[in-house]
């Protein structure tokens, strides 16, 4: 599994390190997808800018990769050089502390069955809300594309031509019954969003092992439930 980060995000700068539960946000979204034993890199940049967020990440025990600043895929590429073309990917980043290894388990499972090279969270039925999401893919398909298609929008986002090509649906139809929750944020990118993080995980004692479920709920509780729930 691989978490994409880096310091200098453009609209809320630092962002990696705001606490959300007393612990840094990129390592709260790295820990929380791990808490069921999978592998987790994080892949930041080789700038200066990111020699903190390593060394923190990396002080809390979370395994880092560095690479090209401008070229996200190319950190994927290199975060997951030791495998093989066959292996599953799992895309999360960093400012999304909900997703956590119960549902990568599910994201996997279902894009096992799916038979297809892509699978994300979203779907048609639109139940999750904007920061409840990952990816899954075949590191093949991501290294084809990467030797096929030389494009800015592509190697800054990893996934477009794979979603393009592959996706069939989303994980979100094989989670329901769920809350109509995707009017809703759960994401890190304001300082509105850290506010409602903080009030999200409130409380909580154990910030890495709640389960996803359970902040859903909390989270339509905090902010109030869509029409047309399941």
């Amino acid at each position: 599994m691989v978490v994409q980060a880096r310091t200098d995000s453009q609209r809320f700068f630092a962002k990696a390190f705001v606490p959300v539960a007393g612990v840094p946000s990129a390592v709260l979204a790295a820990l929380r997808a791990a808490n069921r034993g999978a592998d987790v890199v994080v892949a930041t940049t080789d700038r200066s800018t990111d020699d903190a967020l390593t060394r923190t990440l990396q002080g809390y025990g979370v395994a880092v990769v560095r690479g090209a600043t401008d070229d996200v895929r190319k950190r994927f590429l290199l975060a997951t050089d030791d495998l093989a073309d066959g292996a599953t990917v799992i895309r999360v980043t960093a400012d999304n502390v909900v997703p956590d290894g119960e549902f990568i388990a599910s994201l996997v499972a279902a894009f096992e069955r799916s038979g297809t090279d892509y699978l994300g969270t979203t779907s048609a039925a639109r139940l999750l809300p904007l920061g409840l999401g990952a990816e899954a893919f075949r590191l093949g398909a991501l290294r084809a594309v990467a030797a096929e298609v030389d494009d800015p929008y592509d190697r800054e986002h990893v996934t477009p031509t794979l979603r393009a090509r592959y996706a069939r649906g989303g994980l979100d139809v094989t989670l329901a019954p769920l809350p109509a929750a995707a009017h809703l944020r759960c994401t890190l990118d304001t300082l509105e969003d850290h506010d409602r993080l903080t009030r999200l995980f409130a409380g909580i004692d154990d910030p890495v092992g709640v389960p996803w479920r359970e902040l859903l709920a909390r989270l339509v509780a905090l902010e109030g439930d869509g029409p047309g729930a399941t």
